[in-house]
């Protein structure tokens, strides 16, 4: 599809829209969590007031955040490399040295 109708593309999937990014360095780019921040807003931020900074109510900058999304990232990670080919981890492993993971 991507040949077609270029790398970044939605599909209407019923009724909900799905943006669809396909190639090696548009990926990359999207993933880059140096060039973004997350945001606490609207019930979040409630959720917040009660809960404290976890996961989903810290800001990025907090410690707990990033120690609870480096425990979920091992937790995802662990699933994924059993099914993914061993050319994944070369590709990983370069990404991570040139600085663009």
């Amino acid at each position: 599809m991507a040949r077609e109708l270029g790398p970044i593309f939605w599909l209407d999937m019923m009724g909900t829209p799905l943006v669809v990014v396909s190639g090696h360095d548009l990926v990359d780019e999207l993933s880059d969590e140096k060039r973004f921040d997350k945001s606490v807003k609207g019930s979040l931020r409630r959720v917040r007031a009660v809960a404290g900074d976890g996961l989903f109510t810290a800001y990025t900058n907090e410690p707990n955040w990033s120690k609870a999304h480096n425990i979920l990232m091992q937790a995802v990670r662990q699933p994924c490399d059993a099914v993914l080919p061993p050319e994944h981890d070369r590709y990983a492993s370069n990404s991570s040295r040139s600085g663009n993971a």
